[in-house]
């Protein structure tokens, strides 16, 4: 009787630490977040629309980190939701949209189909096929649009109100650069049944900017995050073997082939540039209640130069 006493105590003492901590934390999800984003983050999907509460820095700067975000498939983004292509395109867009233009959006969206068919999650060999058909949809539509006299529209993209059908939109209809094909590209592998996630990239440890912004998704097949550059049509590989953004920047042959293609078709400022070096930083930003930040630089010396970043921001 005496013991059971003492565990009602302690059950009533734990409830009342508890229940201070659950309000603050609900406090804050209705003053900075979204209840409903919330809702969908809690049971699971991939989309977190709401502000985080809590934000977090990390430079992976050890072997077991670096394997868990290469490896590891709920290591995507929770920036945006899905796209849905069962609606109409005027239920989903917020894009201002001009004669003609839906008409080039859907014409994307049948050849995507096209693609998407012959993706079989049951057989794995098939998302090889997936894939390149997806990243050479997205470079097409970027390069055929680079002449185009079409800009996309300020307050538009990036907006909390966006959606990913708007980055599509987009890329079939306008000139567009890396930060709107990888959206885009984004958008499409998530439709198409795979994690995706978005990745920046710096030139430089000190100075820590988006320069160039590429995809990754997670492959079933290899069983990591695999990189992809849809602006140069790009997918590194060694030895026949797909690789991830971290190994490209660790694979002297793989970066020279992607430098090639760089300079090749694309640019930063008019000026050709090795794009992936030692001195490159790529991070992700994992968006959520909590957001996760993961930087890696493959040079151990330019680890203090970007930790020194990492604290002024």
């Amino acid at each position: 009787m005496i013991r059971e006493l003492f565990e009602v105590k302690r059950l009533n003492r734990s409830i009342f630490l508890i229940l201070p901590t659950l309000s603050v934390l609900a406090a804050l999800v209705m003053l900075r977040g979204d209840i409903p984003a919330f809702w969908k983050y809690l049971k699971g999907e991939d989309a977190y629309v709401g502000s985080s509460i809590y934000k977090v820095r990390r430079l992976v700067s050890n072997p077991a980190l670096l394997s868990l975000i290469t490896t590891d498939p709920d290591y995507q983004d929770f920036r945006r939701p899905k796209p849905d292509f069962s609606f109409p395109a005027n239920l989903t867009l917020v894009s201002k949209i001009k004669d003609g233009e839906l008409q080039a959006y859907y014409h994307l969206l049948k050849q995507f189909r096209k693609i998407k068919k012959s993706y079989e999650p049951s057989n794995l060999d098939t998302e090889d096929q997936l894939v390149n058909g997806i990243v050479s949809l997205a470079n097409s539509y970027y390069l055929s649009n680079q002449l185009s006299d079409r800009i996309i529209d300020e307050g538009v993209l990036g907006k909390r109100k966006s959606t990913a059908e708007d980055y599509i939109f987009y890329l079939a209809n306008a000139k567009s650069a890396c930060g709107t094909v990888g959206e885009a590209t984004v958008a499409l592998l998530r439709d198409a049944g795979l994690n995706a996630r978005l990745m920046y990239l710096s030139l430089k440890p000190g100075k820590l900017q988006a320069n160039h912004i590429f995809p990754e998704y997670y492959s079933r097949k290899q069983k990591k995050w695999i990189m992809v550059d849809p602006l140069i049509n790009f997918l590194p590989k060694s030895n026949g073997v797909r690789l991830s953004s971290f190994e490209l920047l660790n694979d002297k042959h793989a970066k020279i082939q992607a430098n090639k293609l760089w300079n090749n078709t694309a640019t930063i400022g008019g000026e050709k540039t090795g794009l992936y070096s030692n001195k490159s930083v790529i991070w992700f930003d994992r968006r959520g209640l909590v957001r996760q930040l993961f930087y890696y630089t493959p040079e151990k010396k330019n680890h203090e130069i970007v930790k020194q970043q990492l604290s002024q921001s």
